[in-house]
């Protein structure tokens, strides 16, 4: 085939392009009936993932919150340890030469 044959013939658009046939029965959704729910899938969607960040997020308060509190924790046993130690050597009297 060339160039000048694929050219050569003109085209009638009016016999090649149909209409598009409606559906007959009204139990199929419309394109436009698709397109709504999903969006609102989308949004449903997007709800639940920033319920669940939320959730995360609080969790993660909750875990930093007992993280701080068991180091208070630690500290305070290690200077109530220091302060026993500290006071049984100065109850030990000093023996002068």
């Amino acid at each position: 085939m060339t160039q000048m044959m694929l050219f050569d013939a003109p085209v009638n658009h009016a016999e090649t392009l149909r209409p598009v046939p409606q559906p007959v029965s009204s139990d199929e959704p419309s394109l436009l009936d698709l397109a709504r729910s999903i969006r609102q899938a989308r949004q449903q969607l997007r709800g639940q993932q920033n319920a669940a960040a939320r959730g995360r997020q609080a969790r993660r308060f909750g875990e930093l919150a007992q993280m701080v509190l068991h180091r208070h924790d630690l500290v305070a046993r290690r200077r109530g340890s220091l302060a026993i130690q500290t006071s049984a050597t100065d109850a030990i009297p000093s023996q002068a030469t």
